[in-house]
Protein backbone atom coordinates (compact mmCIF):
# COMPACT_ATOMS: atom_id res chain seq x y z
CA UNK A 1 0.00 0.00 0.00
CA UNK A 2 2.86 2.37 0.79
CA UNK A 3 4.33 1.80 -2.67
CA UNK A 4 1.02 2.67 -4.33
CA UNK A 5 0.83 5.90 -2.31
CA UNK A 6 4.30 6.97 -3.42
CA UNK A 7 3.53 6.29 -7.06
CA UNK A 8 0.35 8.33 -6.74
CA UNK A 9 2.28 11.30 -5.41
CA UNK A 10 4.83 11.12 -8.20
CA UNK A 11 2.07 10.91 -10.76
CA UNK A 12 0.10 13.84 -9.37
CA UNK A 13 3.20 16.03 -9.13
CA UNK A 14 4.29 15.25 -12.68
CA UNK A 15 0.80 15.78 -14.11
CA UNK A 16 0.31 19.08 -12.29
CA UNK A 17 3.68 20.34 -13.45
CA UNK A 18 3.06 19.37 -17.06
CA UNK A 19 -0.35 21.03 -17.17
CA UNK A 20 0.77 24.06 -15.20
CA UNK A 21 -2.59 24.31 -13.52
CA UNK A 22 -1.91 23.38 -9.89
CA UNK A 23 -1.91 26.27 -7.42
CA UNK A 24 1.00 26.71 -5.03
CA UNK A 25 -1.02 25.98 -1.84
CA UNK A 26 -1.73 22.49 -3.21
CA UNK A 27 1.96 22.09 -4.09
CA UNK A 28 2.77 23.17 -0.54
CA UNK A 29 0.44 20.49 0.83
CA UNK A 30 2.14 17.84 -1.33
CA UNK A 31 5.57 19.00 -0.15
CA UNK A 32 4.46 19.07 3.49
CA UNK A 33 2.99 15.58 3.19
CA UNK A 34 6.24 14.23 1.76
CA UNK A 35 8.35 15.91 4.47
CA UNK A 36 6.05 14.65 7.23
CA UNK A 37 6.17 11.14 5.76
CA UNK A 38 9.96 11.34 5.70
CA UNK A 39 10.06 12.38 9.36
CA UNK A 40 7.72 9.57 10.36
CA UNK A 41 9.77 7.00 8.44
CA UNK A 42 12.99 8.35 9.95
CA UNK A 43 11.61 8.06 13.47
CA UNK A 44 10.71 4.44 12.72
CA UNK A 45 14.19 3.78 11.40
CA UNK A 46 13.04 3.29 7.80
CA UNK A 47 15.89 5.33 6.38
CA UNK A 48 15.47 4.47 2.71
CA UNK A 49 11.80 5.48 2.79
CA UNK A 50 12.74 8.69 4.59
CA UNK A 51 15.31 9.55 1.92
CA UNK A 52 12.86 8.77 -0.88
CA UNK A 53 10.22 11.12 0.54
CA UNK A 54 12.70 13.93 1.18
CA UNK A 55 13.88 13.62 -2.42
CA UNK A 56 10.26 13.67 -3.57
CA UNK A 57 9.66 16.91 -1.65
CA UNK A 58 12.84 18.48 -3.03
CA UNK A 59 11.85 17.43 -6.55
CA UNK A 60 8.44 19.07 -6.28
CA UNK A 61 10.05 22.28 -5.04
CA UNK A 62 12.43 22.22 -8.01
CA UNK A 63 9.50 21.70 -10.35
CA UNK A 64 7.69 24.67 -8.81
CA UNK A 65 10.77 26.85 -9.26
CA UNK A 66 11.16 25.68 -12.86
CA UNK A 67 7.50 26.46 -13.57
CA UNK A 68 7.97 30.00 -12.23
CA UNK A 69 11.07 30.48 -14.38
CA UNK A 70 9.33 29.18 -17.49
CA UNK A 71 6.64 31.84 -17.11
CA UNK A 72 9.36 34.48 -17.41
CA UNK A 73 10.68 33.32 -20.77
CA UNK A 74 10.22 36.06 -23.38
CA UNK A 75 7.66 36.18 -26.14
CA UNK A 76 8.87 36.13 -29.76
CA UNK A 77 9.91 39.43 -31.27
CA UNK A 78 8.08 40.64 -34.41
CA UNK A 79 8.85 38.34 -37.34
CA UNK A 80 9.94 35.48 -35.07
CA UNK A 81 7.91 32.43 -34.07
CA UNK A 82 7.81 29.87 -31.29
CA UNK A 83 5.35 27.34 -29.85
CA UNK A 84 4.93 25.17 -26.78
CA UNK A 85 6.90 22.37 -28.43
CA UNK A 86 9.92 24.69 -28.53
CA UNK A 87 9.90 25.19 -24.75
CA UNK A 88 11.91 22.75 -22.62
CA UNK A 89 11.90 22.42 -18.83
CA UNK A 90 14.33 20.29 -16.81
CA UNK A 91 14.42 20.13 -13.01
CA UNK A 92 16.50 17.28 -11.66
CA UNK A 93 18.86 16.73 -8.76
CA UNK A 94 20.58 14.03 -10.78
CA UNK A 95 21.39 16.22 -13.77
CA UNK A 96 24.48 18.40 -13.97
CA UNK A 97 22.17 20.91 -15.61
CA UNK A 98 20.19 21.54 -12.42
CA UNK A 99 17.07 23.56 -13.23
CA UNK A 100 16.97 24.61 -16.87
CA UNK A 101 14.13 26.26 -18.78
CA UNK A 102 14.61 27.26 -22.39
CA UNK A 103 12.65 28.39 -25.41
CA UNK A 104 13.63 28.42 -29.07
CA UNK A 105 12.68 31.17 -31.49
CA UNK A 106 12.79 30.83 -35.28
CA UNK A 107 12.91 33.24 -38.19
CA UNK A 108 13.68 31.55 -41.49
CA UNK A 109 17.09 29.89 -41.04
CA UNK A 110 17.78 31.89 -37.89
CA UNK A 111 17.51 30.23 -34.49
CA UNK A 112 17.75 31.80 -31.05
CA UNK A 113 17.61 29.83 -27.79
CA UNK A 114 16.88 31.67 -24.54
CA UNK A 115 17.79 29.66 -21.42
CA UNK A 116 17.49 30.28 -17.68
CA UNK A 117 19.76 28.02 -15.62
CA UNK A 118 19.97 27.79 -11.83
CA UNK A 119 21.06 25.37 -9.08
CA UNK A 120 23.66 24.11 -11.55
CA UNK A 121 27.47 23.85 -11.74
CA UNK A 122 27.16 25.89 -14.94
CA UNK A 123 26.28 28.91 -12.82
CA UNK A 124 29.52 28.56 -10.86
CA UNK A 125 31.51 28.33 -14.08
CA UNK A 126 29.85 31.48 -15.38
CA UNK A 127 30.46 33.22 -12.06
CA UNK A 128 34.20 32.67 -12.41
CA UNK A 129 34.19 34.25 -15.87
CA UNK A 130 32.13 37.22 -14.72
CA UNK A 131 34.57 37.81 -11.87
CA UNK A 132 37.70 37.36 -13.98
CA UNK A 133 37.67 39.18 -17.35
CA UNK A 134 40.78 37.25 -18.38
CA UNK A 135 38.82 33.99 -18.30
CA UNK A 136 36.08 35.56 -20.37
CA UNK A 137 38.58 36.81 -22.93
CA UNK A 138 40.30 33.42 -23.08
CA UNK A 139 36.95 31.84 -23.96
CA UNK A 140 36.46 34.27 -26.83
CA UNK A 141 34.14 36.66 -25.05
CA UNK A 142 34.06 40.28 -23.98
CA UNK A 143 31.86 42.28 -21.66
CA UNK A 144 29.27 44.73 -22.94
CA UNK A 145 26.37 46.67 -21.45
CA UNK A 146 22.79 45.76 -22.33
CA UNK A 147 20.12 47.90 -20.68
CA UNK A 148 22.86 49.10 -18.31
CA UNK A 149 23.52 45.50 -17.24
CA UNK A 150 26.86 43.76 -17.61
CA UNK A 151 26.70 40.95 -20.15
CA UNK A 152 29.20 38.49 -21.58
CA UNK A 153 29.13 38.65 -25.37
CA UNK A 154 30.53 36.15 -27.88
CA UNK A 155 30.13 36.17 -31.64
CA UNK A 156 31.74 34.25 -34.51
CA UNK A 157 31.48 36.05 -37.83
CA UNK A 158 32.49 32.98 -39.84
CA UNK A 159 29.32 31.04 -38.99
CA UNK A 160 27.16 33.79 -37.48
CA UNK A 161 26.78 32.11 -34.10
CA UNK A 162 26.97 33.86 -30.77
CA UNK A 163 25.77 34.29 -27.23
CA UNK A 164 24.81 37.00 -24.77
CA UNK A 165 24.89 35.91 -21.11
CA UNK A 166 23.81 37.59 -17.89
CA UNK A 167 24.34 36.46 -14.31
CA UNK A 168 21.45 37.40 -12.03
CA UNK A 169 22.32 37.71 -8.34
CA UNK A 170 25.07 35.14 -8.89
CA UNK A 171 22.32 32.47 -8.95
CA UNK A 172 20.63 32.48 -12.35
CA UNK A 173 22.50 32.23 -15.63
CA UNK A 174 20.62 33.78 -18.54
CA UNK A 175 21.87 32.64 -21.94
CA UNK A 176 20.76 33.90 -25.34
CA UNK A 177 22.38 31.73 -28.02
CA UNK A 178 21.99 32.35 -31.71
CA UNK A 179 22.65 30.34 -34.86
CA UNK A 180 22.88 31.97 -38.30
CA UNK A 181 22.02 35.29 -36.68
CA UNK A 182 23.32 38.83 -36.66
CA UNK A 183 24.74 40.47 -33.56
CA UNK A 184 21.71 42.73 -33.53
CA UNK A 185 19.39 39.71 -33.24
CA UNK A 186 21.13 38.55 -30.08
CA UNK A 187 21.12 42.01 -28.54
CA UNK A 188 17.44 42.48 -29.39
CA UNK A 189 16.47 39.36 -27.42
CA UNK A 190 18.86 40.25 -24.60
CA UNK A 191 17.09 43.59 -24.22
CA UNK A 192 13.67 42.05 -23.59
CA UNK A 193 14.76 39.74 -20.76
CA UNK A 194 13.18 40.96 -17.50
CA UNK A 195 16.26 40.69 -15.30
CA UNK A 196 14.66 42.60 -12.42
CA UNK A 197 11.83 40.08 -12.27
CA UNK A 198 14.26 37.17 -12.37
CA UNK A 199 16.21 38.74 -9.51
CA UNK A 200 13.12 38.58 -7.29
CA UNK A 201 12.83 34.80 -7.52
CA UNK A 202 13.50 33.37 -4.03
Amino acid sequence: MKTMLKVSKHTKAALAFALGCLAWPLWADEVTDAVNDALRYYQKGWLSAAIENLELAAGMIRQKKAAILSQMLPKPLPGWTTDKNLTQITASAYSAGGIVVRRMFKKGDKLIMVSYITDSPLVQTALMMFRDPNLATASGGRFIKVNNRRALFKYATEDHTGEVAFLVRDRILVSIRGYKVKKEDLIAYAKIIDLDRLARIP
